[in-house]
């Protein structure tokens, strides 16, 4: 019987930044487990369709963005602080808090305000 490799929270995390940053919508989905539940200002987005939605959101709010963001890992539970800037419009008041279930994300809160350029 083979054992299935779980991946570490950090192992996720690092996937799922470089999907975001490249725009990979699938690969970013691809992160989270399929009942798992994204809370990002004021609604809540469940399973992957709803976590799709919600990325493709942000995505197209901030198109090609430069990201700087500020961690702080408890276990695995993820808090961030980020900024994003597109030309298009700019974040700067991010903040998210990410919890992972053996190597995917569970549930993720996301919170900002969209400004334009």
């Amino acid at each position: 019987m083979a054992q299935e490799t779980i991946r570490s929270a950090e192992e996720t995390f690092a996937q799922h930044s470089r999907a975001l940053r490249s725009e990979q919508l699938d690969d970013v989905v691809a992160t989270f487990h399929d009942d798992a539940i994204v809370i990002a200002n004021r609604k809540a987005y469940r399973g992957l369709d709803g976590i799709r939605q919600a990325f493709a959101q942000l995505l197209s709010e901030v198109p090609q963005a430069e990201w700087e963001v500020g961690r702080v890992w408890a276990g695995d539970v993820l808090y961030m602080e980020w900024k994003a800037r597109s030309a298009r419009a700019h974040i700067d008041d991010g903040i998210d808090t990410v919890i992972f279930r053996n190597g995917k994300i569970q549930v993720q809160t996301i919170h900002y305000t969209l400004h334009g350029t």
